[in-house]
């Protein structure tokens, strides 16, 4: 895993499974849901501050379920 991931890893890595696939040109940085179920759906990006945007809109919030 490229350096520049290891935050979103640490961030988000509760809920996906961050990944890196240098041979798709296109989006390299991609995330998977954890807990799918089979249902869930790959998130790719050309860019890690894309992804990081659309998994901090993608995770459940952790103040909602506390209350």
């Amino acid at each position: 895993m490229p350096e520049v991931l290891v935050p979103l890893h640490e961030e988000f890595g509760t809920w996906w499974r961050i990944e890196y696939h240098p041979w798709n040109r296109s989006a390299p940085y991609a995330a998977r849901p954890r807990f799918n179920n089979g249902n869930g759906r790959t998130l790719r990006s050309d860019s890690v501050r894309l992804l990081a945007r659309v998994l901090e809109l993608a995770t459940p919030d952790d103040a909602a379920d506390e209350e």
